[in-house]
This record gives structure tokens, C-alpha cells and sequence, in this order.
């Protein structure tokens, strides 16, 4: 009577640890798979954030300014501040 209980419990542990560790291994495949995904969504976010800095960094950079704006239509400025005096010459 004995020996079938210690059966009975070494086939009931047995089928419990080999369900939890089915549930738990398809756990961790499944926030494998997300973590993959979200690790891939990161890298094209950040290639994508990296190309839109380059793009703005280009699109803010003095020759492309220069390029954008006429020159023409200003004049330099001709006017000094002499230091030693305080006043203004031109």
C-alpha cells in the first residue's frame, strides 16, 4: 500500500513539473519572440532617427543656407566698433 502511494506521488510530481515546465518554456518563447520584435522596431528606429539627423543636420548647414538664401539683396556690414574710443566708425 505504501509503494503505491509513493507511485502515485512520483507520477503526480512527475506530471507536474513536466506541465509547468511546458507552460513556462512557452513563456519564455513567447517573450522571446516580442523581445525580438521590439528589439528589431528598435533598430529601424533608430536608423531612421539617425537618417532624419543627418538629413536636418544637412538641411540646417551654412552652405545649404547659403545655397537658400539670395546674397544679393543684402549689403555687408561696413560699420566698427573701435574699442580703445567707444564709439562707432564706419
Amino acid at each position: 500500500m505504501r509503494q503505491k502511494i509513493l507511485i502515485f506521488a512520483l507520477i503526480s510530481t512527475l506530471i507536474f513539473y513536466f506541465s509547468f515546465s511546458f507552460y513556462y518554456n512557452s513563456e519564455i518563447l513567447t517573450l522571446n519572440q516580442n523581445f525580438q520584435k521590439n528589439n528589431s522596431l528598435l533598430k529601424q528606429l533608430q536608423l531612421q532617427n539617425q537618417f532624419l539627423q543627418n538629413n536636418y543636420t544637412q538641411a540646417i548647414s551654412i552652405n545649404k543656407l547659403m545655397e537658400a538664401i539670395d546674397i544679393s539683396l543684402y549689403q555687408p556690414i561696413k560699420k566698427t566698433i573701435n574699442i580703445n574710443q567707444g564709439s562707432l566708425s564706419q
